[in-house]
């Protein structure tokens, strides 16, 4: 509760500033749902796996939850933990034949009234082959000679003599199937034997040729009780409604939801992975009538995909006609718009492009060109709405900027899009042209990781020097930027981004020599040889990498204009700078620019002489000052230009390039008055305040600044915020 209750403060604010700006808000949840968690009305599902000498139906995404083989089986995956031996077959590794979420049936996870526990019984071992068995308790004595022992509870399902009486409220005896148990014709006991609880399984075991040996090992739920579903999502819309007034409730189709991709038995129109969503939509509209909420809440669709491959445009036959129907675009923003848009006939419909990817996140994306194509794709589909997914804000402004303009005018070309927007950012039009070249040019650059980094080695000379050129023709360009001191700040953070990537694709190719050079002087045979080809080699080496660390490091900071850049700069430490590799052993150490592991081992080679220590922050990251080189300054989060009265103003600063010190506001109404000072609460280099309701109510539009130490905020001047509803507020406090 107290993390619910920390999610709908945060958002109300949000939604209710957003209110305030015209702005429509959303919030929404992936599906297929689960319904509520109480005893009676929570279900996990079975889904089917296969490998070419076992098959099984086991509750989970995968067998045994995100791992293609569990703890109890037999572990024929390569680098998976320690080496088991013998090794097991490999024809143990087990395939998802219909795919991730292959919902063939659903269990209550814990005991309800009349249920009896379901069992998977395993006669192997974690070194030896074994088959998989479905079962309730006590396990038939054939069974139990064959070797079989209960290695996981598949939760509880219903007994062959069921009633409508025995069910909880809101079930339907009509809608459970039975539980069968098949096996493979002509083998033994301890042979394959799977279980069935679908149509779809039923005709794969007559097709392999496996015979029915329990008819009804008990009785499953086809689907979940539309019931349980609708009073999930009346529970769902009412706290959404009253703790967070959301004009839009929305609900996603996964990214790795099967029909999206594939067609065919098990993925289409009528396979559980559409009637299951459908089911939820379905429900959530009831929910929404229940509740007369229909004047008061929109509802949607979205997802990786318009719908399910087998017709993209199918929610437009099913859903009812209020719905707003959305998808982000295909393949990270790479693919253009889904024609099946132009499809959808009785619903309103959303774009969503991408105005960033994950795998380049710390990186440049600037991709105005391509939301322009896209915008104007939608419009001769009839579109009438457009989003964008994004993770940063101030780091694909210029996106952001063009989807708003090119909305409000469809004529609006990415090259004036590019122009008006470095008019306003740097007093400076002509400057679009050089921020165009940009464009998609990180995609061409080495990346790894997720989010994703220029690292994991030396990108190809051609993308690397192209990238490189646009950096100096933009740095070189600074002239062009008006002397404005707001221009010229822009510019400077922008300029320290694109030579931040610069400085990443140089730390990466430095990073990579690492490994292989450490490699050939541990292969040496005498210390003294390990100790010259050290010194000589790897001492230059790394010495460059501790340079490339603080370059990187003072570049992305001077970059920083909000929580987006502070978020690169907080992956980059752990992941460029100080963490270990995830596959390093006691022969290769990571190749990260700070790696300590690496470090030390470098010092016990040259020896202990004083003479030929290394400095302490190549030993000991924890000492490496990232503020090197940055010029400090304080960093304003999520500024705010207008507050209503109602609610409280809060500043947060980050002390950036220096010691955090104590820091202090100083306020006062716009234009007037004495000077208000407050001490902000800092811990470590972020500081707080929070101007009261009490305190807007005594004041006029606020002007403020911060300062701490010799730094300010801003450098000269002040920053004002407009209290809106104030006049309303101080009267109904009178």
């Amino acid at each position: 509760m107290a993390a619910y209750n920390y999610a709908k403060d945060l958002l109300r604010g949000a939604f209710d500033f957003a209110k305030t700006k015209g702005i429509k808000t959303a919030i929404g949840s992936e599906v297929p749902a689960m319904p509520p968690k109480s005893l009676s009305t929570t279900l996990d599902y079975l889904g089917f796996y296969t490998s070419p000498r076992d098959q099984f139906t086991t509750t989970g995404k995968y067998p045994c939850e995100y791992s293609m083989t569990c703890d109890w089986m037999c572990d024929p995956v390569a680098g998976r933990g320690p080496a088991k031996a013998p090794r097991c077959s490999a024809a143990y590794t087990y395939a998802l034949p219909y795919g991730h979420h292959n919902v063939q049936s659903w269990t209550h996870p814990r005991r309800v009234p009349h249920s009896v526990q379901l069992f998977t019984f395993y006669n192997g071992t974690t070194t030896t082959d074994g088959n998989t068995l479905l079962s309730t308790a006590p396990l038939p004595p054939r069974y139990a000679r064959s070797g079989y022992k209960s290695v996981r509870s598949e939760g509880f399902i219903f007994p062959p003599n069921v009633t409508q009486a025995m069910l909880p409220s809101g079930a339907l005896v009509s809608e459970l199937r039975p539980l069968k148990l098949w096996r493979k014709a002509g083998a033994a006991d301890g042979g394959d034997i799977f279980a069935s609880s679908s149509a779809l399984l039923d005709s794969r075991a007559k097709a392999g040729n496996f015979t029915e040996l329990v008819a009804v090992l008990g009785f499953v739920y086809s689907r979940r009780p539309p019931a349980w579903l609708q009073q999930l999502y009346e529970g769902v819309l009412t706290r959404l409604d009253k703790g967070m007034g959301a004009d839009l409730v929305w609900l996603w189709t996964q990214e790795i939801w099967n029909p999206r991709a594939q067609t065919g038995v098990g993925y289409g129109l009528n396979s559980s992975g559409v009637t299951s969503v459908v089911e939820d939509f379905l429900a959530l509209d009831a929910a929404r009538k229940a509740l007369n909420a229909e004047g008061r809440i929109e509802l949607g669709t979205s997802g990786w995909t318009l719908g399910p491959k087998a017709n993209r445009a199918y929610w437009d036959q099913v859903l009812p006609k209020d719905w707003l129907l959305s998808s982000i675009d295909e393949n990270l923003g790479t693919a253009g718009i889904e024609p099946e848009y132009a499809d959808v006939k009785n619903h309103r419909k959303m774009i969503i492009p991408w105005a960033e990817d994950d795998p380049h996140l710390g990186a440049t994306q600037l991709w105005v060109s391509r939301t322009v194509s896209h915008l104007e794709q939608a419009a001769n589909m009839s579109v009438t709405g457009a989003s964008l997914i994004t993770w940063r804000m101030e780091a694909v402004g210029p996106t952001i900027f063009a989807l708003a303009k090119k909305t409000q005018n469809i004529s609006l070309t990415a090259a004036d899009a590019w122009a008006a927007w470095a008019d306003g950012e740097f007093g400076s039009a002509e400057l679009g042209a050089l921020f165009s070249q940009f464009e998609g040019l990180e995609q061409h650059l080495k990346t790894n990781g997720c989010p994703g980094f220029v690292s994991g080695g030396c990108s190809s000379n051609a993308s690397a020097a192209t990238y490189k050129t646009a950096v100096r023709d933009l740095v070189a360009a600074s002239g062009k930027v008006s002397a404005d001191p707001a221009h010229q700040k822009n510019f400077a953070h922008w300029a320290s981004l694109v030579r931040f990537v610069a400085a990443s694709i140089d730390g990466a190719c430095l990073a990579a020599k690492w490994v292989p050079s450490a490699g050939a002087v541990r292969a040496m045979g005498s210390a003294a040889a390990r100790k010259a080809a050290a010194k000589a080699m790897l001492v230059p080496l790394k010495a460059a990498m501790v340079k490339a660390a603080e370059n990187m490091s003072s570049l992305l900071i001077s970059a920083a204009q909000g929580p987006g850049e502070m978020g690169m700069l907080s992956t980059m430490n752990d992941v460029l700078l100080l963490a270990s590799c995830n596959k390093c052993n006691a022969n290769s150490f990571g190749e990260n620019l700070l790696n300590a592991s690496a470090a030390a081992e470098l010092q016990r080679w040259l020896g202990p002489a004083a003479a030929e220590r290394l400095p302490a922050a190549w030993l000991d990251p924890s000492l490496f000052r990232h503020e090197h080189g940055a010029e400090p300054r304080l960093l304003m989060l999520s500024q705010r230009t207008s507050v209503a009265a109602s609610e409280p103003l809060e500043l947060n600063v980050i002390v950036l390039g220096a010691a955090a010190s104590d820091a202090t506001l100083h306020y006062r109404s716009l234009g007037r008055g004495r000077w208000a000072r407050a001490a902000m609460r800092c811990a470590a280099a972020h500081c707080s305040y929070a101007l009261s309701t009490s305190a807007l109510r005594a004041l006029d539009d606020v002007e403020y600044f911060i300062t701490a130490g010799p730094l300010r905020l801003p450098g000269s001047g002040t920053h004002t915020v407009v209290v809106e509803g104030r006049l309303t507020a101080r009267r109904g406090h009178a």
